[in-house]
């Protein structure tokens, strides 16, 4: 039996998939669990993603740009402003957010060994690209983007995101 709450995580996958034929791996990510969730600010969130892809700016380097668009969407959905932190001395809501960010990373780890865009592409393709060499760019196309990456990563990291945003607004942790 499919609950509400699965629903959700099902959409989140599929609209990420959807959203990967046109973007990259952050913007992806972001938008299936900010579209599904229906979160304020998602449209204006969304411009921040674009250089968070392939490794932070196709570097590779950085973290995979699915974990970045997770922590984007788990941040917008705690909906800390500026005037809410400076409120809260113990800084409890940016604690509760890096909390919520670190059990996506965990699962990152635990289906890959990492949340590194080069360890991911490692463990997809047993080889690392640089995606700042045109030439590489266009391989990695052809055997991994959207592919591999869009149906493993960037869907499961939406579904990843879903669940713990679900999972945070049960506890109450965040109002709905």
């Amino acid at each position: 039996m499919n609950t509400p709450e699965k629903e959700l995580i099902k959409e989140a996958e599929k609209l990420a998939q959807r959203h990967a034929e046109y973007a990259g791996c952050c913007p992806s990510t972001f938008l299936g669990v900010a579209d599904a969730l229906k979160l304020e600010g998602r449209k204006e969130a969304y411009k921040a993603t674009i250089g968070l892809s392939g490794g932070i700016a196709d570097m590779g380097v950085g973290a995979c740009g699915a974990m970045a668009g997770a922590a984007m969407a788990i941040g917008l959905r705690y909906n800390l402003t500026p005037e809410k932190v400076e409120t809260d001395t113990t800084r409890r809501g940016i604690h509760k957010v890096r909390d919520s960010v670190e059990r996506v990373a965990k699962k990152f780890i635990d289906e890959y060994g990492s949340y590194t865009c080069r360890d991911i592409q490692m463990k997809l393709y047993g080889k690392s690209f640089d995606l700042k060499k045109p030439e590489i760019k266009e391989e990695f196309k052809k055997i991994g983007w959207p592919g591999k990456c869009s149906e493993h990563v960037v869907a499961k990291a939406a579904a990843w995101t879903v669940e713990e945003i679900l999972n945070i607004e049960k506890a109450h942790v965040i109002e709905k």
